[in-house]
């Protein structure tokens, strides 16, 4: 029975055994044909090589290391008995040596694995290890090259944090090992430590001390990458250099004194280096965060002088702010100067116009409309048109729900496998009673109709979209899919086995000549395949009537000096950039990442690693190129990092609400979610589409400033700017309140608040549409409200809806530098009132009524 029962252990062993290992083996057999079919094979292979070397590396040094120590601790075990109970009798009973030789192998390979499991992932640190790109900037305390805080310190920081948790792990368990076999011991007032477990933990410590000092000599680097604040911190920071430079000499006697200690049986040797270590590593990471005021003074002219290329070089923002004097009431000749740029200004907010198409188009009852995106395309004169677009995908959920039936056939192969059709919608113009207007044919986008209708071209089936779920089967055709053919049958298992399909084992429902193509989502399948990059919202584009999926890539980093933290994926960095380009063709899954033309140094180490996987951008097409946008998530960093404030999650814009486009509030200021906007910039008069976050301080909110991003050729170009009277202008919160208190709940609702900015003055717009009471109805745009000052008006178009906001708004107001001459008349009144020196008050008071250009008679 005892027999039987090993057999059955032993088979149960081997069989999951061969479970886990055929399950690696076909996952792996199924990514080299994935990298294959896209041409990327070598770098991935690269990669995989690279991951499974570090693995086996890091157990090997972690399973020599652990086993051999382990091992001396064993050598030193007489015997261990166990008490054991035989009827009324307890006897002890020596346990056998074999048994005690497993327990420690199990034991020291268990410590290798927990020390070494995560060791697959160095890969990124190391292969930018040997990568070189001055930057001819370096950091204002230990004046490295910033290039060696991108490339060298992740590496040496990961190595030190391995051998430290593998010496500080071994330590512990020995140290438990040797005090369990009664070879430590205390005695009041006495430690006693045999002989041999001395020169064991002795040796270990040395060892341990050695490693230490290491990582407290890396510890300025790592102190300074995560350097932010300005100047505070970086006299903390040279604190703080000061402090590990001396633990690092602490360290190195520590260790050794241990080593003394294996001749010299003095604990003292022990407690008095290894206590004031770590009383002074506690002190020193609890620093004061305060500075002497001279040393802050003595530091701010070159810290500051330098934070804005740092801030350049980790986030691509720009090297200065841009300060507007602007009018504090829009000029007369706004409308016939600024005609252009409003009626370029969007009518429809891509949320809500998603919901509409939704409503309006979708044919089965198991498609839905990707989020249209707003994008610029010409006429034949040459003009910019606004338009947005939308492809259809499906929906399995809703296929379920609808009760489509979900076979197989269906879900790889059929109707709920791909989806047909882009729509276009005019984004500046509606029919007399406000519905969206359809283009059917881009190349003519002035044009455009009130019926539902397919751009012109667009008919392919779309395989891949931002959302498409499970592998499907296609058959080829005219045009080749990039997917894998099943091939002889040890290549379908490992796709069946992958996949978790049996079907595809089948040759009659998978013939050879069918391609099997997975990773259908636009922005895993670009992380997939760059791997060392991360994928933004991928964005349509149509070119002849093609679909096309853009997306940016983007690189982090988490330690960068003079650079302040952001979240981003639930890390915190201090570096993102944006210089890949991934493309994703919607019929064919043919893919491609380019890089920009002036990339940040970590992009451009990448695509010299990578050269099968990054392309140069003379590459990309130009019917791509020409509807780039810029990089959402770095322009959200971005706002976060300048204004001082994260941007609030975004809500779910629907019709009916009126908090769309809220701005999040926060002790700094208010920053608003990022909207899209076709406008002009004061310096820049080009018609393009931009990015645009506004912030406000006070209660009310006062607007204090822009950050408007956009695409200058295939480069993101960003633009802040601050008003020289930030608190004189209202800010879009109060456009919002205002407009809102109008809307009544369930027939009316309101869009995002836009800001355009003009020499001649600012201007805030916002659309009103009308909600139909029957779910069969579609909304419609009711009118367009604009804010000038604090006028307001309405009208059918932008430009109508400012005209009657800039008659509302009356004369104009002082200019904003005579508004802040006002303030500080002001001031001087109040001062003599208080004083009661009313020669200078009457003084002060006439200086302020003619800088309010108040005649006298009307204060009678």
């Amino acid at each position: 029975m005892t027999a039987r029962r090993s057999w059955v252990r032993a088979a149960a062993i081997l069989g999951l055994g061969g479970l886990l290992a055929g399950r690696w083996t076909a996952v792996q057999v199924t990514e080299t044909l994935w990298s294959a079919s896209l041409g990327a094979q070598a770098t991935h292979h690269a990669i995989f090589q690279l991951k499974l070397v570090l693995a086996l590396l890091a157990f090997a040094v972690a399973g020599i290391w652990t086993l051999g120590n382990l091992y001396l601790v064993y050598r030193s075990i007489g015997s261990v008995h166990l008490p054991r109970r035989l009827g009324n009798l307890e006897i002890m009973e020596a346990v056998p040596r074999r048994h005690l030789a497993l327990g420690t192998a199990i034991l020291g390979l268990a410590m290798a694995a927990a020390v070494s499991y995560r060791a697959s992932s160095w890969w990124y640190a190391f292969a930018l290890l040997g990568s070189r790109a001055p930057l001819d900037l370096s950091d204002p305390i230990l004046h490295r090259d910033l290039t060696y805080y991108l490339f060298r310190l992740p590496w040496q920081r990961t190595v030190l944090g391995y051998l430290t948790t593998l010496g500080a792990s071994l330590l512990v368990v020995v140290g438990a090992l040797y005090a369990l076999l009664g070879a430590i011991r205390l005695r009041p007032g006495q430690l006693l430590v045999a002989d041999w477990a001395r020169a064991h933990l002795g040796g270990l410590l040395g060892i341990f001390g050695l490693v230490l000092a290491a990582g407290f000599l890396l510890e300025p680097a790592v102190q300074v990458a995560s350097l932010g604040h300005l100047p505070q911190e970086a006299v903390l920071a040279e604190a703080k250099v000061s402090a590990t430079r001396l633990l690092a000499g602490i360290a190195l006697v520590a260790g050794v004194s241990s080593l003394a200690w294996v001749w010299a049986n003095r604990v003292a040797l022990l407690l008095v280096p290894w206590g004031s270590l770590a009383a002074l590593a506690l002190v020193q990471s609890f620093l004061p965060r305060t500075a002497s005021r001279d040393a802050v003074l003595q530091l701010t002219p070159e810290l500051e002088a330098a934070r804005a290329h740092f801030f350049a070089v980790a986030y691509g923002g720009p090297a200065s702010d841009t300060t507007l004097d602007l009018p504090l009431a829009a000029a007369s000749a706004l409308v016939e100067r600024r005609s252009a740029e409003l009626a370029a200004a969007p009518l429809w907010n891509g949320a809500q116009l998603t919901e509409l198409l939704n409503r309006a188009a979708a044919v089965r009852p198991f498609e839905r409309f990707t989020e249209a995106a707003l994008s610029l395309y010409h006429a034949p004169a040459g003009q910019a048109v606004p338009v947005f677009l939308s492809a259809r995908e499906v929906d399995l959920l809703a296929a379920r729900e609808s009760g489509a039936a979900l076979s197989w056939d269906n879900v790889h192969r059929g109707s709920l496998s791909r989806a047909t059709g882009v729509l276009a919608v005019a984004a500046t113009r509606t029919s007399p009673d406000g519905r969206p207007l359809f283009v059917a044919d881009l190349a003519r986008p002035d044009s455009a109709g009130e019926k539902p209708v397919e751009v012109a071209g667009s008919r392919d089936e779309h395989l891949f979209s931002p959302a498409a779920e499970d592998f499907v089967v296609v058959t080829p055709g005219a045009t080749e899919v990039a997917g894998i053919r099943p091939g002889p049958w040890p290549r379908r298992l490992a796709l069946a086995w992958t996949l978790q399909s049996l079907r595809l084992l089948s040759t009659t429902a998978v013939p050879p000549r069918d391609v099997i193509v997975w990773r259908r989502a636009v922005a895993r399948r670009l992380d997939r395949y760059a791997p060392f990059a991360r994928f933004g919202t991928p964005f349509p584009v149509l070119a002849g009537g093609h679909l096309t999926w853009v997306a940016w890539g983007y690189v982090a980093a988490e330690a960068f000096p003079l650079a302040p933290p952001s979240s981003w994926h639930g890390r915190v960095v201090r570096y993102l950039r944006a210089s890949l380009i991934g493309v994703v063709d919607a019929a064919t899954g043919a893919t491609a990442v380019y890089l920009a033309a002036q990339p940040d140094p970590v992009s451009a180490a990448w695509a010299e690693l990578a050269p099968d996987i990054v392309q140069p951008m003379e590459r990309l097409p130009a019917a791509v190129a020409q509807h780039l946008r810029y990089p959402e998530e770095l322009f959200e960093a971005q706002a976060s990092l300048i204004f001082g404030r994260t941007p609030a999650e975004p809500a779910p814009l629907r019709f009916g609400t009126r908090s769309a486009g809220a701005p999040a509030r926060g002790a700094a200021g208010q920053v608003s979610r990022p909207v899209w906007v076709v406008g002009t910039l004061p310096g820049d008069p080009t018609l393009k589409l931009r990015l645009r976050a506004v912030l406000e301080r006070g209660e009310p909110g006062r607007l204090a400033g822009l950050l408007d991003g956009s695409v200058e050729g295939t480069q993101p170009l960003l633009r802040v700017f601050r008003l020289a009277e930030p608190l004189a202008y209202p800010g879009p919160s109060q456009f919002a309140a205002r407009v809102g208190q109008e809307l009544e709940p369930g027939v009316a609702a309101a869009g995002p608040v836009t800001v355009e900015l003009f020499p001649e003055g600012l201007v805030m717009l916002r659309s009103v549409y009308l909600v139909p009471r029957a779910d069969s109805g579609l909304p419609r745009l009711r009118e367009v409200v604009a804010g000038v000052g604090d006028g307001l008006g309405r009208g059918a178009t932008p430009g109508a809806a400012v005209r009657a906001a800039v008659r509302e708004a009356g004369p104009a107001l002082p200019a904003a530098g005579d508004w802040i001459e006002a303030r500080r008349w002001f001031r001087r009144l109040e001062a003599a009132r208080r004083a009661g020196d009313w020669a200078a008050f009457g003084r002060a008071y006439e200086r302020l009524r003619r800088l309010l250009g108040v005649a006298p008679d009307t204060l009678r």
